[in-house]
């Protein structure tokens, strides 16, 4: 378990005061397998583990890229964790991933992340305005069928209600 202020002093070390790429890679794996746990998920999520992996994907590394759009297209999953992703700007983060994913895996898991968080009722109009269909733009230039078929199910249920 993390003592008190451990946390907080790892995002900052992670985010701040690493400047080697293998460290920030380690430090990314970390943060991703904190939120892994069902039972602490909640309070990781409250102690910016989040927010840090949203900071650290904008690194120019596609193993990170592929850690952080993993790490949210897990939470995407959950719908109770839709209102946090909203709240730290994950449509941001896909879409600033989107435009430099380099990999088909990191495509079809921001289509499918995107799709995910699109299928929660009330939600499309915020979805929208956050930048949801410049993700869908970005992606849709991919020829492949499982990111299409993810970007169908966004756009069936932005349409839909």
């Amino acid at each position: 378990t993390w003592g008190e202020g451990c946390l907080h002093d790892f995002i900052v070390v992670a985010l701040l005061r690493t400047n080697s790429e293998p460290t920030k890679l380690l430090c990314t794996k970390v943060l991703f397998n904190v939120l892994v746990p069902d039972e602490t998920r909640a309070d990781m999520i409250g102690e910016s583990v989040l927010y840090a992996l949203m900071r650290i994907s904008r690194l120019q590394n596609a193993d990170i890229h592929q850690i952080c759009v993993q790490a949210i297209f897990n939470l995407s999953c959950e719908r109770a964790m839709h209102a946090q992703l909203h709240q730290n700007k994950a449509i941001m983060m896909l879409e600033t991933m989107a435009k430099v994913a380099q990999h088909k895996s990191i495509r079809q898991d921001l289509a499918n992340a995107l799709a995910n968080l699109s299928s929660e009722p009330g939600h499309e109009e915020a979805l929208v305005r956050e930048g949801g269909l410049d993700v869908f733009k970005e992606l849709l230039k991919q020829r492949d069928i499982p990111t299409r078929t993810a970007l169908a199910r966004f756009l069936a249920n932005v349409s839909s209600r």
